[in-house]
């Protein structure tokens, strides 16, 4: 904060918004694996809509985890899209 001059307001709102990002993946991804119709799977559904709320009640703040997981998962697939450099040949145990 005293490095880029953001207000601690801002600061926490973009921290809340993370976790509100986190909460809403995690309890889908529970949805989605927990098995259909069980406790677990409605506890995980209730949760996933309540973490859409939290989202949508977060607003503006949720702009800052999106854009920095967009940024890392852009970075990811162009650098699997490159093709690797080959590797030197290997020389026998006890030449290198």
């Amino acid at each position: 904060m005293a490095v880029s001059g953001a207000s601690t307001e801002k600061t926490l709102l973009a921290t809340t918004g993370a976790f509100a990002v986190a909460y809403l993946i995690a309890t889908a991804a529970a949805v989605r694996l927990l098995p259909r119709g069980s406790w677990g799977w409605w506890a995980a559904s209730v949760s996933t809509l309540a973490s859409v709320g939290l989202v949508i009640a977060t607003g503006w703040a949720v702009a800052v985890p999106l854009a920095v997981g967009l940024a890392g998962a852009i970075w990811a697939w162009l650098r699997n899209r490159a093709p690797a450099a080959p590797l030197p040949p290997a020389s026998p145990p006890g030449l290198g």
